[in-house]
């Protein structure tokens, strides 16, 4: 079993890929903004996963790409860059499935915790 983890550099991603590297799985994973060595860049809407990430190529058979990119644009802006942002999440989940991948998507912009509003990263911790 492979593993690419895109969000690699995140707070839940960079978790999940130090256990599947601990446990001992080929593991890729990405990085949007950060300079974290050993994560290749990738800019969710502004590339697509194949020409970002040749060695895509390598882990085609019996890999799992886990998704752990947090939505950063609909924190802030309107509707319309939400929109934006599912498109561009849409078109990348599409290109891994084309590519063979099984995906899984961990969302990481919002957590519940079943009786007050939505927390996010940016939440004051209670």
């Amino acid at each position: 079993m492979k593993f690419i983890v895109l969000g690699a550099s995140g707070f839940v991603g960079k978790h999940f890929y130090t256990k599947v590297k601990e446990a001992g799985y080929d593991c890729i994973g990405t990085r949007n903004r950060s300079d974290d060595e050993g994560f290749f860049p990738f800019a969710l809407g502004q590339d697509r996963i194949a020409d970002s990430l040749p060695e895509v190529n390598s882990l085609k058979n019996n890999t799992y790409a886990v998704i752990c990119i947090k939505y950063g644009l609909m924190d802030v802006y309107d509707n319309q860059s939400g929109d934006v942002e599912v498109k561009a999440m849409k078109c990348l989940i599409k290109d891994l499935l084309d590519l063979g991948t099984k995906v899984v998507y961990l969302s990481t912009s919002y957590v519940f915790d079943g009786q007050t509003g939505n927390y996010s990263e940016i939440s004051e911790r209670m």
